[in-house]
């Protein structure tokens, strides 16, 4: 994903490897950022299947272990605006987290080994690390980093019984269940929220035609959206302060599937310099709406998602949380859409 987003950049042309200065972020800009990761965390940790056996319980420890261990490795790359409680509660959330992952690979262990009783006594510390965290997210202000109960209950083994045999076996023919096929759908023709200013003659944003440069695969392919609807695009990022502020590029294609069905559409920013965390939680209002939005991740990028009133899929993100290189907001009629379009679109970056 790195690699894609370095080669969008690429050509566009619109900006490099640029250093983010010397001073560290502002206290909110630096709670965002935390919150961000945290909100990752959750829709991550959301995403597992509950265990319901002992056996169960090792693997859902394990992938929940690399999960934390991803959301701390974020977290320790977070440039801090200083000293002060601020960033000691943050370190003690960042310490609190090293010491969930160390019980959750220990609760893997003894699950392998059908060790009921260790696997009790390890959730029971994991849960008091839990609440643990809760009151450092009430005390950041992070409520993202109030996280839902790991364990909901604890997993034990049932006994083992052997039913009595009063019936010859019965062998059952095996059930073919049908193949579904879901018709292909094709976006309606307005899928962008309405502009109530008029289109800003003076923005500093640059349209660019982007799919003769991009290389399909997979039987994807890709054209130039009509130039009013990336205008639209231009005039809602300059509706936002920090977006509005800075120059970049534009650009929006429409995706095709093997078909011959165009399913998809995705714009791209690529602001001259990188913005701030700030710049995308500012922007998300001014796409969204009234919409309810949730954490997201299509196609390798973490953002948000949410449904328009005419029933389309709505994504938007990131390239990073802390410095955002490009900002890509994508429509399609289902989640899965979203997530073929984007990862499409990535792959489909020229090297």
């Amino acid at each position: 994903m790195r690699r894609g987003v370095a080669m969008i950049v690429a050509v566009a042309g619109a900006c490099g490897l640029v250093a983010c200065g010397s001073s560290g972020p502002s206290s909110s800009q630096f709670v965002g950022q935390i919150d961000t990761v945290c909100r990752t965390l959750g829709s991550d940790l959301g995403a597992l299947d509950a265990p319901s056996s002992l056996a169960d319980e090792g693997a859902f420890a394990s992938k929940a272990s690399k999960t934390y261990e991803d959301a701390l490795l974020a977290l320790k790359k977070l440039p801090v605006p200083g000293s002060g409680s601020l960033v000691a509660d943050a370190k003690n959330l960042l310490s609190n987290y090293d010491d969930q992952i160390t019980l959750l690979d220990a609760i893997s262990t003894a699950a392998g080994k059908g060790d009921q009783a260790t696997v009790d006594a390890k959730i029971t510390k994991f849960k008091s690390l839990e609440s643990s965290d809760a009151d450092l997210a009430d005390s950041l202000g992070a409520k993202r980093c109030s996280l839902d109960p790991l364990f909901s209950a604890t997993v034990t083994t049932p006994p083992v019984t052997t039913p009595p045999v009063t019936d010859a076996p019965v062998t059952v023919p095996p059930i073919t269940a049908p193949v579904v096929t879901v018709p292909p759908v094709t976006l309606p023709p307005e899928t962008l929220p309405p502009v109530t200013e008029p289109p800003n003659s003076n923005s500093n944003k640059t349209v660019i035609a982007l799919a003769p440069q991009l290389l399909p695969v997979a039987g994807y392919t890709f054209g130039d959206a009509d130039s009013s609807l990336v205008e639209t695009f231009a005039s809602l990022l300059d509706s936002s302060p920090q977006t509005q502020a800075q120059p970049g590029q534009v650009a929006a294609v429409e995706v095709t599937d093997s078909s011959g069905v165009k399913f998809s559409r995705v714009f791209v920013y690529l602001p001259t310099s990188p913005l701030p965390s700030s710049a995308l939680v500012e922007l998300i209002p001014a796409l969204t709406g009234t919409a309810a939005t949730q954490a997201g991740k299509f196609g390798g990028l973490d953002g948000v998602v949410y449904q328009s009133s005419n029933g389309l899929y709505w994504f938007i993100a990131s390239d990073s949380i802390t410095a955002s290189h490009v900002i890509v907001w994508a429509t399609a009629k289902s989640t899965q859409g979203l997530d073929l379009a984007i990862t499409a679109f990535i792959k489909s970056l020229p090297k």
